[in-house]
């Protein structure tokens, strides 16, 4: 949908699909691109996007069921003065001016290997090549659960993960998966941050990590970075589901955790970028 309204032109984006949407928009309007989160409130600058006379091309990456607003206005600064990449096969979360001349870009990324990034800022191009290592294995979290139900929280059921309706076909309402986790101390390194993927749920999850609980998730993908939550040593995880009123009512449906549970690390670091005439 496009919306205009006074100095502002508003491009609002939704992935109704069940899979990531890898995209490369193309807006025909020449100023710096805003990024709007409706989910977080937040407002950023575009931190990738090259600019033509007419248009701005616009790498985007909408999850399921995922809403983001592109925003162009009048009162942002002149593209020459944004700076921004250009090319990047990573993440960008964010582009910076350095006071020595260069660009800083903060990336993310669960890759390793060698990757180029280009990016301009006052007419000049920026170039840098990173590397980035290996990192820990995922760790699979399939097993070892202790499922408990709101109306009966006394008692515990050695669970794998699957519907909660062959336990209780018809229980409309919350259930608590709990198990522990042993990380590392050296797996904490501060460029690393630790995402849980809980898989397919039905239907709505809370994460609580060491008694933090993050907020009510309510579709794919059912993720959530860990990393202030997580401690070396021993971490107790508990993931509370509800589902719908169908199975209280006669109509049992898939119910619960259904997995599989992954706890992926990412690195997140800030790449130099030096001018490329140099």
């Amino acid at each position: 949908l496009k919306r205009h309204r006074k100095n502002t032109t508003l491009y609002i984006l939704m992935n109704e699909g069940e899979e990531n949407a890898d995209l490369t928009a193309k807006f025909k309007d020449a100023r710096v691109p805003q990024i709007w989160d409706p989910e977080n409130g937040s407002r950023r600058t575009a931190p990738v996007f090259t600019s033509g006379q007419h248009e701005t091309v616009l790498p985007l990456t909408l999850t399921p069921h995922q809403l983001k607003v592109v925003v162009f206005r009048d009162d942002s600064p002149a593209v020459a003065n944004t700076p921004h990449l250009t090319e990047s096969p990573l993440e960008v979360t964010a582009v910076e001016a350095s006071g020595a001349g260069a660009l800083i870009a903060r990336v993310v990324s669960g890759q390793t290997g060698k990757f180029a990034l280009k990016g301009t800022y006052q007419n000049q191009i920026f170039k840098a090549d990173v590397s980035l290592p290996s990192l820990p294995a995922p760790l699979r979290l399939d097993a070892d659960w202790q499922l408990s139900f709101a109306d009966q929280p006394e008692k515990n059921h050695s669970a794998q993960l699957g519907s909660w309706t062959d336990l209780r076909a018809n229980y409309s309402g919350t259930a608590t998966y709990t198990r522990t986790l042993e990380i590392a101390a050296e797996s904490l390194a501060s460029n690393h941050r630790w995402i849980l993927d809980l898989g397919t749920v039905h239907d709505v999850a809370c994460i609580e990590i060491n008694g933090q609980k993050s907020a009510a998730i309510l579709w794919p993908p059912y993720q959530q970075d860990l990393t202030k939550n997580l401690k070396s040593g021993s971490n107790t995880i508990r993931i509370h589901v509800t589902n719908t009123l169908a199975n209280q009512h006669g109509e049992p449906k898939p119910s619960g955790l259904l997995g599989p549970v992954v706890l992926s690390p990412v690195q997140a670091v800030a790449v130099e970028l030096q001018n490329g005439d140099k």
